[in-house]
């Protein structure tokens, strides 16, 4: 187990989901959302489908410049069964706008109808995922100085890559922080003990489908997988056939790998995860390119890890 981790904020909590669920074509949800061709739409791509893309050289040069823009930036994500505002929304799969100030000082996350802001802890740093520099920005506002911090109260983080993001939020969370950064932990660890909701969200500058690769494409990065009360980060590959439409890798090493299959429909793709290790995730991706020249990936993952509700993402960038 991977209880605390030297990476973006995650969390430990029970967790609902809801994966493999296909729905019927609800709110007029156009025939193109059935993004793996299967004849029915599943709830992560009535999701993926019900947000409005920004398209890299739409108007910002980054996904950081779109997080601080006037309205924020839309994505899909992954959450828990239990709205965390009171309005209803999509059991596991969700959307969620987010909003970053320009100063880096908050973050405003709207989520089932309600936003949410936090106030920058100040310790931001950087990682490297498949060579690739990524921002790490925490905001739980409360505590403002180095060492070991407990608190109380909403909690996020986000990873930001040049023209993608995953983004976590958790509502009044328990948790406890580490901040003291070093070169063999060159992040914040986290471990939260509570929380009453939480979301991770994909967001950032989807690439323009007349602009998407028509060869073979290899993709690393980072996998994060929060299960019960067991967190795990690993590393996924996948390989993405853009003319053919099909994608193939895997998620996690050893104990924890998973195979993923999936199709390509457009700048977006669906695809089933599928555990070879005992503690690897059955379930579903779904997720985007991004960059002008669908330079980087980012997805959210939902199933079970054994008999425990799981969810997460992937993120990373072309090899």
């Amino acid at each position: 187990m991977n209880k605390i981790l030297k990476s973006s904020l995650v969390a430990l909590g029970a967790t609902l989901v809801l994966s493999g669920c296909s729905l019927p074509n609800l709110f007029g949800t156009p025939a193109s959302a059935d993004i793996n061709g299967d004849g029915s739409i599943s709830q992560g791509e009535q999701v993926m489908a019900a947000y409005t893309q920004t398209l890299a050289g739409s108007g910002p040069s980054s996904a950081a410049a779109a997080m601080a823009a006037a309205g924020g930036i839309s994505g899909a994500g992954v959450g828990s069964l239990t709205p965390i505002a009171s309005v209803g929304a999509l059991n596991a799969f969700k959307n969620a706008t987010i909003k970053v100030a320009a100063d880096n000082s908050s973050m405003d996350i709207t989520i089932d109808g309600k936003t949410f802001n936090i106030a920058n802890g100040n310790f931001n740093t950087t990682r490297q995922i498949n060579g690739q520099t990524y921002a790490v920005n925490p905001f739980y506002g409360n505590a403002t100085q180095w060492g070991s911090v407990t608190g109380t109260g909403d909690l996020a983080g986000t990873t930001v890559g040049q023209y993608s993001s995953i983004a976590s939020f958790f509502k009044n969370a328990t948790y406890s922080l580490n901040t003291t950064i070093t070169t063999a932990h060159p992040a914040i660890s986290i471990d939260i003990d509570s929380h009453d909701g939480f979301i991770f969200l994909a967001t950032g500058l989807e690439t323009p489908n007349d602009q998407l690769p028509n060869q073979v494409v290899a993709y690393s990065g980072l996998q994060y997988t929060l299960s019960g009360v067991d967190q795990h980060e690993d590393v996924f590959a996948t390989t993405i056939d853009f003319g053919s439409g099909t994608m193939a890798g895997s998620a996690g090493t050893g104990v924890h790998s998973s195979a993923i299959t999936g199709s390509v429909n457009g700048n977006r793709f669906a695809g089933t995860l599928t555990a070879i290790g005992a503690r690897g995730i059955n379930g579903e991706v779904f997720g985007a390119f991004y960059g002008p020249n669908a330079e980087e990936i980012v997805g959210t993952t939902s199933g079970t890890v054994g008999t425990e509700a799981a969810a997460g993402y992937i993120i990373g960038n072309k090899n």
